[in-house]
């Protein structure tokens, strides 16, 4: 999973459709750039190519990402 530097910056998780990976949003940082842009990969493609795709491992990935999203939430909000 990559994400954009800057913990204070509001989130987004972009999602890879069918026979895609993370690269596909590189634009996006550049065009988001007061945005915190998390994209993962689901399994079978880009960096977790190796990993079996089946519906649990996908949403397992996806519920990592937006966890991910929520830690950085709590952490902030913990120290405002």
């Amino acid at each position: 999973m990559t994400s954009t530097p800057g913990r204070d910056l509001p989130s987004l998780v972009l999602i890879a459709g069918t026979r895609w990976d993370a690269g596909q949003w590189a634009a996006y940082h550049a065009l988001l750039p007061d945005v915190r842009l998390i994209t993962p990969d689901l399994p079978g493609h880009g960096r977790h190519r190796a990993v079996e795709f089946t519906a649990e491992a996908a949403l397992a990935a996806i519920t990592d990402a937006v966890a991910t999203v929520l830690r950085t939430a709590l952490e902030r909000a913990a120290h405002h």
